[in-house]
């Protein structure tokens, strides 16, 4: 008590300036003798490290759901270009789907099945067609072009046909 009379910190023994209340080497209260790592403790009351863990592990949902909009936009993206690639190709086919969409509109549900039980037939069946895996030359970059025109063609029918399956089992 004396030495905190003539004003030396309890702590470290330093010589504090009249009216000095806290330390100005070591951080301690001159007049309580609490060390400032004490305060701080103190003032963060129950926050503990494993507050920024929890935080941490609550960001995993949103980075999650950030990866899965991101790669919803890519998949969206390929197949637009997919489409704008074969759009000649495969027109046949979307017009089938509106037109059952919109027999299916018009309240005539089994003349839209009928076309999309038809429609996912003739899908399956040309897109079973398409052999993508024939031998090529290696290094021809011509055939191999060709082949990953006929695979993303391939991949578009079978996306429709899986499409026009989904619409059906809606019925």
């Amino acid at each position: 008590m004396a030495e905190e009379e003539s004003g030396m910190c309890p702590n470290c023994g330093t010589r504090a300036k009249p009216g000095e209340v806290i330390c100005s080497h070591c951080g301690t209260n001159m007049e309580t003798g609490e060390h400032w790592e004490a305060r701080v403790k103190r003032a963060k009351g129950s926050k503990t490290h494993d507050e920024s863990f929890a935080r941490g592990v609550m960001f995993l949902p949103v980075l999650a759901f950030a990866a899965l909009v991101f790669m919803g936009f890519m998949y969206q993206r390929s197949a637009e270009t997919a489409l704008s690639e074969n759009s000649s190709e495969v027109q046949t086919y979307v017009k089938k789907m509106e037109k059952a969409d919109r027999l299916a509109a018009f309240g005539q549900e089994q003349e839209a099945k009928k076309l999309l039980e038809d429609l996912a037939e003739t899908l399956k069946e040309e897109a079973s067609s398409i052999d993508v895996g024939k031998a090529y030359s290696p290094g021809d970059e011509k055939e191999e072009g060709e082949r990953e025109k006929m695979a993303r063609r391939k991949s578009l029918l079978v996306n429709l046909q899986k499409k026009a399956e989904h619409k059906l089992d809606h019925f």
